[in-house]
């Protein structure tokens, strides 16, 4: 990154309560993954169904792995990390409005028009981000639909998943 995108990123970032040395050492995917959640969000909803679910002593099974979620970023070539980075810190402003307004669709329960405000770039010229929202959306679609059969056709089974998962013709 430019001395000047770096020095944005580190401010950005610490709103985030990550140090300039950690910023360092932070591969870019990881950067832009949490410059893409809002620094105040409080309790992330997977978390809180995962305590619910141990509190009340639910078998667990995950539909993929964290290693799994990781390997979609880290095997981005690193200028393709670069650029997901540098949009994201360029146009911080406008990501911080897409929070605001996904965060209304969600709690009006309009999941339809979240999946059409998600679907605004795929239909972009650039192959990156057609790349990145096959390999987050359509491709886990799949594996996490063939996963989950087991614990289906044994019944009783309540299974969490993004609401992004669940719309569109491969939802």
């Amino acid at each position: 990154l430019s001395q000047v995108l770096f020095e944005e990123e580190v401010r950005l970032l610490g709103n985030y309560h990550l140090s300039a040395d950690i910023v360092t050492l932070i591969k870019p995917w990881a950067a832009f993954l949490t410059l893409n959640y809002p620094s105040q969000s409080g309790q992330i909803l997977d978390y809180k169904l995962l305590e619910i679910a141990r509190e009340n002593g639910a078998e667990l099974k995950g539909l993929e792995s964290v290693q799994e979620q990781v390997d979609i970023f880290d095997n981005l070539a690193l200028e393709k990390q670069t650029k997901l980075l540098s949009d994201t810190v360029c146009h911080y402003a406008f990501v911080e409005g897409d929070f605001d307004l996904m965060k209304s669709m969600y709690l009006n329960r309009d999941i339809s028009g979240l999946y059409a405000y998600a679907q605004r770039y795929s239909q972009s010229e650039d192959e990156l981000y057609n790349e990145l929202i096959k390999k987050l959306s359509i491709d886990r679609n799949y594996t996490m639909a063939e996963r989950m059969q087991p614990q289906l056709g044994n019944g009783g089974a309540f299974i969490a998943i993004s609401a992004m998962h669940l719309v569109g013709d491969e939802g």
